[in-house]
């Protein structure tokens, strides 16, 4: 025999609290929504790639006038995040980098040799670092003969899924000029197209994406539209001194951090006849 038992008659005060909570709004969450009372609840915070230089994540602009050292520094860079050393003295978060080259791709295979060399670092040994010597074109819309970015992204994830266990943390652009195709760099519509791509690839990819560039013919700023800088996270320019060929690196812009930081450094021969850099 089935005894039917009646529910528990609730006090009123929980009855209220019941019926109060059935009759809320579902919480809105969209675009990463964080409540006062949730600023210590673990999520995204600012983590540093680079310490006080690169943030996880972000987007950057390195920056020099030619034959300022500009892309030898970010290939230095790339080579620390992914090797594990320190950066001029500072500590990096490793894994994997992949660096697109539209300009000078085997001049990059050589510098990669006298980074392997100068450092000891066997041939046998798996250092994350992926170079793409082909051009890219991050401006034109993709599709049949168009753009390259969804077909870069594609292989940034590709690369990305051969290293399960090392994670992507930095894509290098060198230089974003090539990169950009046929935009005017003048142009705020033509730049904010190519920035939109370049934001497609970080949000994609989940890589910090450094662009190398130019600096213009003064090199006292970056060369193209304003918007090139206010759209990055971190901003670092290299100059280079004629007569005593040291090269001095000052961070420009950080966001959420301390600018005006800088180093200088040279480049010495060694024996592949390319250079290495050397704080000096």
């Amino acid at each position: 025999m089935t005894v039917n038992v009646p529910p528990p008659i609730l006090p009123h005060s929980e009855f209220e609290k019941l019926a109060a909570e059935a009759l809320k709004p579902p919480r809105v969450t969209a675009f990463g929504r964080v409540s006062w009372a949730d600023l210590d609840a673990p999520g995204a915070e600012i983590e540093h790639l680079i310490d006080d230089w690169l943030t996880v994540g972000d987007k950057s602009i390195l920056a020099g006038p030619s034959g300022s050292g500009k892309s030898f520094l970010a290939i230095d860079a790339g080579l620390a995040i992914a090797t594990g050393r320190k950066w001029f003295g500072n500590d990096v978060k490793q894994g994997l980098v992949i660096y697109q080259a539209g300009e000078g791709g085997r001049g990059v295979k050589n510098r990669l040799r006298a980074y392997r060399n100068h450092f000891k670092v066997s041939k046998t040994d798996r250092v994350p670092f992926e170079l793409l010597a082909h051009r890219i074109d991050i401006y034109a819309p993709d599709g049949e003969g168009g753009g390259d970015t969804a077909k870069f992204i594609e292989a940034v994830q590709g690369i990305a899924a051969e290293y399960p266990d090392i994670p992507l943390r930095a894509v290098f652009i060198d230089t974003l000029a090539t990169a950009q195709g046929a935009a005017d760099e003048i142009s705020g519509k033509d730049m904010g197209a190519v920035l939109g791509n370049i934001d497609r690839i970080s949000r994609a990819t989940g890589a910090h994406v450094c662009l190398v560039h130019h600096m213009n013919a003064q090199a006292s700023k970056i060369r193209g539209h304003t918007s090139l800088r206010a759209n990055v996270d971190q901003c670092i320019l290299v100059t280079r001194n004629e007569q005593t060929g040291v090269r001095t690196v000052t961070l420009d812009k950080i966001k959420d951090g301390e600018d005006g930081k800088r180093f200088q450094f040279e480049l010495m021969s060694i024996d592949l006849g390319t250079q290495i850099g050397r704080a000096s």
